[in-house]
């Protein structure tokens, strides 16, 4: 029995789709941008248009790693019946995990300030602690995860490919034939 998917889910996951192909397409051609225009004339409109592109790509991509994602995610495993009840118990796990990453970045301002560690200034920081996160993440999903985490799911979704683990074992009372 398949499980219908909630369309903003969908929509979510194929906007994911959609940002890597978008990527995939706009590195070459910002590559050919670069090496092919040696006028200061010629760099000037193509360098809007990639601007435009790199930040659109980079806030969607923001927005959906950062809100739209974990919100769904919380979504679809809240045990709520209602629509609505599954959406605020998505939004209350949300508020927690965003309140403490505010309390800790307060914290950690705080603290640069205070010591007077600010190399660079506060976005510098900022920068620094995204390019971190994205490099750990990067180092998990590229790793043993990258394979192991979907596969693991597949066959979770699919009791045809489970695993002898993952059986449900018969009870010794029941006759086996």
């Amino acid at each position: 029995m398949q499980q219908d998917v909630n369309c903003f889910s969908f929509l979510a996951s194929f906007l994911g789709f959609a940002l890597s192909f978008s990527i995939i397409c706009l590195i070459p051609y910002d590559v050919w941008a670069a090496l092919s225009s040696h006028d200061e004339s010629q760099r000037t409109g193509t360098n809007v248009i990639l601007n435009w592109t790199w930040n659109s790509v980079y806030w969607v991509t923001f927005i959906l790693c950062w809100f739209l994602c974990p919100v769904l995610i919380a979504y679809e495993t809240a045990g709520d019946f209602t629509p609505v009840g599954r959406l605020r118990a998505s939004l209350r796990q949300n508020a927690i995990w965003y309140t403490s990453y505010l309390v800790v970045g307060c914290v950690v301002v705080l603290w640069l300030t205070i010591e007077g560690h600010e190399y660079g200034g506060i976005s510098a920081w900022c920068i620094a602690a995204s390019n971190a996160w994205g490099l750990l993440m990067s180092t998990v999903l590229m790793g043993y995860g990258l394979v192991a985490v979907p596969r693991h799911f597949w066959r979770l979704a699919n009791p045809g490919e489970r695993s002898p683990n993952c059986a449900v074992q018969q009870s010794p009372w029941t006759k086996q034939d």
